[in-house]
Parts: structure tokens; sequence; C-alpha cells
């Protein structure tokens, strides 16, 4: 059943019996951005049967109490009047998809009779103050939206031992700190968390590698004035050394395919110590000791602090352009992309990332320039938005200082082993 709201020009009163004879409806979908559905007596009923229920405005402050939909995968609720989602003792064991997003009315969600979540948006939930301790029940779970949640102060500390690959927390304007996360995540958006001091160092999950071949990670907190740098770098340093190099994989089929980017993006105006070389402007050399390129070498760490001189918020891609030069004084071009940078107005960001990358073909060079610029769409700036910058070649032994030790990886094993020494 589907209906419409928009196409309602008059509001519908309907009575609470009205699904009783719709035993066997599986699919529910009252759209629409404007309530024109009532039930002035309550709703009693409705089809246990469902497996899709999409209903926007929903007029009432909770489901009927007899409703257990066990095989419900999709609820999809937008800018309901929920108070409540269900009460104690009811299971939803195959929903997959929550969605109660602009439920300005909701103050709980109760997550742990529903073990088998993979998505959940509760943004615009404007009174939910914390999530609860049993959503790390959720084992399946791999994007949470909480982005516009004005009142959120509390991300539970059992969060890392999820599986969670997506969490945007962008505008929760109370959130103070971020515990653990685990190190399945691929994006965490914080920006515009402006009481957001300290993101936990994820120390616990150094053994919940995947061995993934295409690895991407991006973090980014833009505007997050208040965050303590040192601890935001040390959360890089253990992101970057923490994925397999593609020097890890024994199969050449695996090296061909492995692909490892980790980014982050944070309020500041001075290149972190741990990035050696660095300088002034948008260019830096670095002299190459023979041999550099080996098994212990794992990548480039890039630096750079960027400020846009304009009034207002703008998307920019960072891009750095590698040039290696030999003894001949033969050069060779590579180019390596960046995370794409949201800037906000004036306020100078440092933008930090590695990139896993093939150096064969210049394994004899003697030294690499790199020269940091940004781009938007077919446009490159003037070239003064990149204030300084900074270069970091990284090597397992870099790894071992983080307690990162003894890694192997094979054809056979999918995942990474690691023992800390």
């Amino acid at each position: 059943m589907s209906l419409d709201m928009t196409r309602i020009q008059d509001d519908l009163h309907l009575k609470p019996w009205v699904f009783e004879e719709m035993c066997n409806l599986k699919f529910l979908n009252f759209h629409g951005f404007k309530c024109k559905v009532y039930f002035r007596e309550g709703l009693w009923f409705l089809p246990d049967t469902l497996r899709y229920l999409h209903w926007d405005c929903f007029p009432l402050k909770s489901l009927p109490l007899n409703f257990t939909p066990k095989t419900l995968v999709e609820l999809n609720m937008y800018s309901s009047q929920l108070k409540e989602l269900w009460n104690e003792g009811k299971h939803f064991d195959n929903l997959k998809v929550l969605n109660l997003w602009f439920s300005e009315s909701l103050i709980h969600v109760n997550l742990s009779h529903a073990p088998n979540l993979e998505e959940i948006n509760l943004s615009f939930c404007s009174r939910i103050r914390e999530l609860p301790l049993s959503i790390n029940n959720l084992i399946g779970l791999k994007t949470l939206t909480l982005h516009f949640c004005d009142a959120l102060e509390v991300v539970p500390y059992t969060i890392y031992n999820m599986r969670l690959e997506y969490l945007n927390l962008y505008c929760c304007r109370k959130l103070k700190s971020l515990p653990e996360l685990p190190f399945s995540i691929k994006h965490l958006d914080a920006s515009e968390c402006t009481s957001l001091e300290r993101v936990s160092n994820p120390w616990i999950v150094l053994t919940q590698f995947s061995g993934d071949n295409v690895i991407r990670k991006q973090f980014v907190f833009y505007n997050c004035s208040k965050l303590n740098q040192n601890n935001l770098v040390t959360e890089f340093q253990i992101r970057v050394l923490g994925s397999p190099p593609k020097s890890a994989f024994e199969s050449q089929e695996l090296k061909s395919h492995h692909f490892r980017c980790v980014g982050i993006c944070f309020p500041g105006d001075e290149i972190p110590r741990w990035f050696n070389p660095q300088c002034e402007g948008s260019s830096i050399k670095m002299k190459l000791d023979p041999g550099w390129y080996n098994g212990n070498f794992m990548g480039f760490a890039l630096c750079a602090v960027i400020s846009l001189e304009t009034n207002f918020a703008l998307e920019v891609d960072l891009l750095c352009e590698l040039c290696f030069e030999t003894k001949l004084g033969e050069s060779r071009i590579k180019t390596q992309q960046s995370l794409n940078i949201r800037t906000n107005k004036r306020l100078a960001h440092v933008v930090a990332w590695s990139f896993d990358g093939d150096y064969s073909d210049v394994s004899g060079a003697v030294e690499v320039s790199f020269e940091f610029y940004c781009h938007k769409g077919r446009g490159i700036f003037n070239g003064n938005e990149v204030k300084r910058c900074g270069i970091r070649r990284l090597f397992l032994q870099d790894a071992e200082v983080f307690r990162i030790a003894n890694r192997h990886y094979s054809h056979e094993e999918s995942n990474a082993i690691i023992n800390k020494t």
C-alpha cells in the first residue's frame, strides 16, 4: 500500500482499527513532507506481516503496543512525533535499516532487540542526549548517522567493539569527547562539533585488522577549534601505521590490487613535528638514500596547512605532485590526490594524508620534490592557499614505535595477525 500525501488536499482522519483487515500487508508507504493522516482515537493495530514500513510525519507518540513485526526489514519514519520507538520485550531480528531523522520528539531509542541492524539514521533528533550502551550488540552495524543531534553529549565507549564503517556526527555541538573508535571506521565526520575536545586513541582495537585489500579512511574535524591537536596526530599515526602496506602482501596479485589511503583534517596553522622535513610555502624537497624503496618502506605521509581567502565555506581538492629525480638528472612525475577538503571561510586547517603507492619504477631516484596546490572543478587557485607543508617517509620501524609489529599476510590468510611486542 502506498500513499503520496503531497497529492492529498484535505487531512485524512482514520479510525484506530483501519489496518485490522490487512493481516497480510507487507509494504506500507505513506510518503510526503507534511502530515495529512491523523488518528484522533489512536492507532490500535499494524500488521505484523510488514516487511517495509515508511511513514513520513507519523502523527503518534508511539507505535501500537501489540505491533511485533518479526519480518520487518526497513523502518523509515521521517519527521515523526515518536517519543520512543518500542517497549521492552519486542524483538526485531530481521530489521536492517532504521531511519528516524527529524523525529524531534524522540528521547530514547532501545536498540537491544534489533541485533541485525546495518544502518541507523537519527539525524536532527534534537532531544537525544546519549546512545544506549547496548549499541555494541549491533555487530553488523555499518552506518550510524547522527548529524545535527543538538543535545547529544555521549557516544558510548562500547562503540570500539563494533564493525562500524561510517560515523556522521556533523554539528553535534554539545559533544565534548569521542571514545575509542573501531579500527573498521572508514569515514568519520565530526565537523562543526564546536565543543569537542578529545578523541580517545584506539590502542585497544589494534588487533581488529581485517586484511582488506582496499583501505580508505577519512577523519574530518572542520571547525573543531577546541580539539587537542596532539591527540589527533596520534590518531592519524595509529590509523596509518596500523594499515598493511602493499609490501606486506606476498601475492603479486594482491599487491597489484592493493590501495591504502588514510587522511585527516582539523583546525590549525602549524605542521606537526612528526613530519620532517617541513617548510614554509607549498613545495619541499627530500633527499633519498640508495635502496630507499625496499621491503621496509610503507609510503609517504604528507601534510599541509591551507587557508582560503574567501568569506564563505568552500569544497576543494588538495593535491600533491611528486617529482622524482635520478642521478642523471632525469625526472618522473607522479600525482597523488588527498581527501576532499571543506574549508571554513578563513580558518586555517591542517590536512595530513598517506598513500601507499608503487614506486618501483623510480626506485633509483636520489631526490623527490613535493608540490601542493588546491583545485576545484577545472580551476586551480593562485597557489597562496598552502601556507606550509611537511613530509615523512614511513617504514615498518615507525609501526614498531607504536607497538604494531610482527605482521604476517599471505594469499591464503584473509586476516592480518598482530602481535604486540
